[in-house]
């Protein structure tokens, strides 16, 4: 076992030239291997013809896709002139291989001390690697960039006259401010003796986007829609939903989040004032408190959302504020964004459902003025159909899914069959498997007229999507709902 040499750190004037082979990550590893390996021979023919032996005259340290060298004992300019050899050795290399190398260049000099480190080896501590390592970061290759202090060592050598140039302070990681200057020789063919530009900087003005990024943890869906787009709502919906159960996530909420996605990009394009071509987009974000659901949108004037979640108490903007769910309003870069986060730990309560046998104790038997011949159905539309039964009860059947269409044709038939004096209804709700919000207005709308008319509409069975909305929109509090068409029927016979 090797013994642990302890000595007290050793200050001196470390001059200290950067290098890193650019786009090293990418590359194969074979094509990293190779890369490295002609660095590392380029390298040592430079310390070769310099006469500058490793660990007394310098110390080299790897970096993985590049090296330091830390000079030790040697003149002022050592690193200058390592940088100006090796781009003129790389040129050179350059021109004969499958594998060429693009290096960037950074020089420093700082008072650092050497150490012995875990390995019995000497190392370097201070803050000129850290330094150097930011400026080679600026660079590009056939630069030679370097810090003020470089330039202010070399200054005073003569045959240095008028080949610096000040390009200003830069400003790297960490808000640290570096003075940079650049070597630049016309006759040295193998340097870019273009000044290097200093970026444009910014003003720091928080952007829309910024201000999402910063609340979101996970982005788990971006999905971009054209204003066309609106036929193909549908689709939409059954894709979410089958995102959804492949990727196992929100559980005990995907059926709220797939509502509430669909219905806010229905609101988009209901009353966004689309044009054709116009980009809108649809995002579900991870973010510390639950789930965040976006729509975005060009932010047009006529986009009154003020008026919008206040032209009825039914909608879903409303909907969502009185179960608690906050609504978000966001505008920035002629850009709309609307979003609502729905917390992890959001609860569907179990509807209240009429049940004759437990609130009577007894259930009739048979119930004859249910039965009827298929001929006797009539359908109204490929998803709504209904049966008139002995005793004056319309029982309709609403399946599959209820989209815009869907909602009014049910309002003209009810409206019509209202109309005709009709006014007790049983609906079956057990095949239907979406409702948007204008359908849940609808049933809600006409389960009061036909309270008004002295009848009643008792909704029947909806299934664990339809009675998680429901849920959402409070309606078990508003509507009639039963568990089955048994308890429904029975209900009107204990009644009428």
């Amino acid at each position: 076992m090797k013994k642990s040499i302890e000595i007290d750190p050793v200050p001196f004037h470390n001059k200290i030239f950067f290098c890193d082979i650019i786009g090293y990550s990418k590359l194969e590893p074979i094509n990293q291997y190779e890369c490295h390996a002609q660095l590392t021979r380029i390298i040592r023919s430079c310390l070769d013809k310099f006469n500058a032996k490793l660990l007394e005259d310098v110390i080299a340290l790897p970096t993985g896709d590049g090296l330091i060298l830390n000079y030790i004992k040697a003149e002022p300019d050592i690193h200058l002139k390592t940088a100006l050899m090796v781009l003129d050795i790389l040129s050179k290399y350059n021109k004969n291989t499958y594998w060429p190398i693009q290096l960037r260049i950074g020089l420093n000099t700082n008072v650092d001390s050497i150490v012995i480190d875990v390995n019995n080896k000497k190392n370097i501590v201070g803050k000129g690697i850290n330094l150097a390592e930011r400026i080679t970061n600026l660079s590009t290759h056939g630069r030679i960039l370097m810090h003020k202090r470089v330039y202010e060592d070399l200054s005073n050598y003569k045959k240095y006259d008028g080949k610096f140039v000040y390009l200003g302070d830069f400003t790297v990681k960490h808000n640290v401010v570096i003075p940079i200057f650049q070597y630049v020789d016309a006759h040295c063919h193998f340097l870019d003796n273009n000044p290097l530009q200093k970026p444009e900087e910014k003003a720091s003005t928080l952007t829309l986007s910024d201000i999402r990024k910063s609340r979101v943890k996970e982005s788990i869906l971006s999905i971009k829609l054209k204003g066309y787009d609106q036929d193909y709502f549908e689709d939409l919906h059954d894709y979410l939903e089958e995102f959804f159960d492949s990727q196992h996530i929100f559980e005990n909420t995907k059926i709220a989040v797939n509502w509430i996605a669909n219905e806010m990009l229905d609101n988009v394009f209901k009353h966004g004032n689309l044009s054709h071509d116009d980009d809108v987009f649809l995002r579900l974000d991870r973010v510390k408190s639950g789930i965040m659901i976006s729509t975005e949108q060009p932010d047009k004037p006529q986009f009154n959302v003020k008026k919008i979640d206040s032209y009825s108490e039914d909608h879903f903007l409303t909907m969502l504020r009185k179960k608690g769910i906050t609504v978000n309003v966001l505008h920035s870069e002629n850009r709309m964004t609307i979003s609502c986060m729905l917390p992890s730990d959001f609860q569907i309560r179990e509807l209240k459902m009429l049940d004759i046998e437990d609130d009577s104790g007894k259930q009739p038997s048979e119930n004859p003025s249910f039965k009827f011949e298929e001929g006797d159905i009539k359908e109204l539309s490929a998803s709504i159909s209904y049966v008139m039964l002995d005793n004056g009860i319309c029982f309709m059947k609403i399946k599959d899914k209820m989209y815009q269409d869907e909602a009014v044709a049910f309002k003209e038939y009810m409206q019509k069959l209202i109309d005709e004096k009709i006014i007790d209804f049983i609906i079956d709700l057990s095949e239907l498997t979406y409702i948007c919000s204008s359908g849940i207005a609808n049933l809600l709308n006409y389960y009061r007229a036909v309270r008004r008319e002295g009848g009643t509409i008792i909704y029947v069975n909806p299934n664990e999507k339809i009675r998680e909305i429901f849920s959402m929109c409070k309606l078990d509090q508003i509507l009639q709902l039963s568990k089955s068409l048994d308890d429904a029927l029975a209900y009107f016979q204990m009644f009428y």
